[in-house]
């Protein structure tokens, strides 16, 4: 089975046979929309043929919690899965300072927290690697010059936000959904997802047929544009940027391996319908000033928490794009010509 691909392998001849049916479709667009394969973890919508996501997060919302909330039981998580260092991958930005954060003051010692930084990252915030990170005795490790996994096999986090909750930014894939998310209706969203599938009248047809029921059945209460796009978001993008990172590794299999999702959680689901619930935020949100807040209380830099201000946000989850190879569930990356060899010829005997 094949845990990644880019939507557009889907426009392959040999997939024709797929075409028109409504399951297809409505996945196909909604993969156009968030930029990657679309697996559905509510189980309403299903390929035609293997796929399985990299990360299960189905767990569905149990409770709402506040992101604080989240931030520390995500990070006893992780620290009691480590047994041992964890590392984070540290850009100085609010998601990766707010991770360090979180596992700076759950760790039993300073030391078995490894941020690891590159100069990029010391010159958005060398305050953080000169003084605050040395003086609480948190491990540094600078990986200028050098793949930021490599061969260790220390469990990281890296530090930016995944398929559970993310911050994407107005240039992003909502951009162009404003006016929907602001003035629209439910359908209005469903119809602008149907149609990145293609202006095919009966395929858009299909595909928004298949959206409606799956938003009739997911776990969310998608009665607004935005409660619609957070649970797409949620339930269908099941990849994330970081994939990006364990791509350009020469140890694709150990970075994937090592990898330990901080942000792309189940705990982060009820963070979800939280966000879902309280609906969209067009200034400055309280999630980032909550999770700056976070960082603020643990590293306590003023400056910092008045300086690094984020732009008008989206929260919601971020789309990770990789148009050269597949990524399969063991993390061993493959091109796209095994792909269509192996992959959809074991799609053909499955449907057989």
């Amino acid at each position: 089975m094949v845990a990644w691909i880019a939507p557009d392998v889907l426009r392959n001849p040999s997939l024709a046979r797929f075409k028109g049916q409504q399951d297809f479709e409505a996945l196909s667009a909604i993969g156009s929309f968030l930029g990657g394969l679309a697996v559905d973890q509510s189980g309403v919508l299903q390929w035609p043929f293997p796929v399985e996501p990299l990360l299960d997060q189905s767990e569905g919302p149990v409770e709402r919690l506040s992101i604080s909330e989240c931030m520390d039981a995500r990070a006893r998580q992780v620290l009691a899965q480590a047994d041992g260092q964890v590392a984070v991958q540290c850009a100085s930005d609010i998601d990766s300072v707010a991770v360090a954060a979180a596992l700076v003051k759950h760790a039993e010692a300073p030391g078995d927290v490894v941020v690891r930084y590159t100069t990029s990252s010391y010159k958005r915030y060398p305050e953080f690697y000169d003084t605050i990170l040395p003086n609480l005795g948190v491990s540094l490790e600078d990986r200028t010059g050098n793949d930021l996994v490599g061969s260790s096999a220390t469990p990281y986090c890296d530090g930016r936000c995944g398929d559970d909750f993310q911050a994407a930014y107005e240039r992003s894939t909502l951009a162009g959904m404003r006016d929907i998310i602001e003035g629209g209706s439910v359908q209005d969203a469903i119809e602008a997802v149907a149609l990145r599938g293609g202006s095919n009248p009966r395929s858009v047809a299909l595909a928004e047929e298949g959206m409606r029921r799956w938003a009739d059945a997911v776990p969310f209460h998608v009665d607004s544009p935005w409660a619609f796009f957070v649970a797409l978001f949620r339930f269908c993008h099941t990849q994330h940027d970081s994939v990006l990172g364990i791509m350009m590794e020469p140890d694709t299999r150990g970075a994937f391996q090592a990898r330990v999702p901080f942000f792309d959680s189940p705990v982060f689901t009820r963070a979800s319908a939280e966000v879902a619930c309280r609906g969209p935020v067009f200034t400055e949100s309280e999630q980032a000033l909550e999770l700056r807040q976070y960082a603020l209380d643990v590293f306590g830099d003023e400056a910092w928490f008045e300086r690094e201000r984020p732009i008008v946000t989206y929260y919601v989850y971020n789309s990770g794009r990789i148009k050269s190879h597949c990524l399969d569930a063991s993390g061993e990356a493959h091109s796209y010509r095994s792909f269509f060899e192996v992959a959809i010829g074991a799609a053909f005997d499955w449907v057989s």
